[in-house]
């Protein structure tokens, strides 16, 4: 697969899944204000991370950081769009 972008969505205060997301290499996008009604009855913001393919594959050849580990948790959760 040739992908150039992997992308994830999750709750903005999710702080483990965007710990997660940061510590693998992938960058905030933005913050889709009051995007998703969580069970609380409240809304809650999406933030919206990325990876590109030359984030992941620098020069070096090498992948950057544990990118793969949230590929694996943004798929296991279908929270992920390839493009």
């Amino acid at each position: 697969m040739h992908l150039n972008r992997i992308e994830s969505q999750t709750v903005a205060s999710n702080t483990e899944s965007v710990r997660l997301l940061e510590r693998s290499g992938f960058y905030l996008d933005g913050i889709r204000r009051e995007f998703t009604l969580e069970e609380d009855g409240t809304y809650h913001g999406a933030a919206i991370y990325s990876l590109l393919r030359h984030e992941y594959f620098p020069e070096s050849g090498q992948n950057s950081g544990n990118a793969h580990l949230a590929l694996e948790y943004a798929l296991a959760n279908q929270q992920i769009s390839i493009a």
